[in-house]
């Protein structure tokens, strides 16, 4: 249980990070934290980004303490109940997947990175690895996402 709280406490500094930068980004003009509200936990969105225009953006914060150049998409949340991934449930619009430990942030589009991975898995490029709590998904090199499906951004 000890590493559960600590990943949650990452994770809850994670989304103050990403909140703190998105504040500082001139088009925004506020962020709402709507991660402890059941309706937008089922759908796996943290926060509602307005900008000055009055659009809204749902966006999903991720973090990650790894040091290594690879991502991992959560496809499968439990293998054996077959239960849908954050990645591939999120009705987000983007996922911000920060890596804490090299202040690392990747902006990524849902969407875009969506097909990406299908597109890879389905050509057998891409292989199901077990992420421990019965959870599986893709162990991806960063260097070769498409440079149109992320924003990088050094915090």
């Amino acid at each position: 249980m000890g590493n559960f709280r600590k990943d949650i406490r990452r994770g809850k500094r994670g989304e103050e990070i990403v909140c703190d930068f998105l504040l500082q980004c001139e088009n925004i003009l506020d962020v709402i934290d709507v991660s402890k509200e059941k309706e937008y936990q089922d759908i796996d969105v943290d926060f509602i980004v307005l900008d000055v225009e009055g659009e809204e953006t749902l966006v999903e914060v991720k973090t990650d303490s790894y040091k290594t150049e690879n991502m991992v998409y959560e496809f499968y949340s439990s293998r054996k109940r077959k239960t849908v991934g954050c990645f591939e449930k999120t009705k987000a619009d983007y996922i911000f997947y920060y890596y804490i430990n090299k202040k690392q942030l990747y902006i990524f589009d849902t969407m875009k990175l969506r097909e990406f991975v299908h597109e890879k898995a389905e050509a057998g490029e891409f292989k199901l690895i077990n992420m421990g709590d019965a959870a599986s998904g893709y162990k991806i090199a960063l260097n070769t996402i498409p440079k149109n499906v992320y924003h990088y951004v050094d915090l």
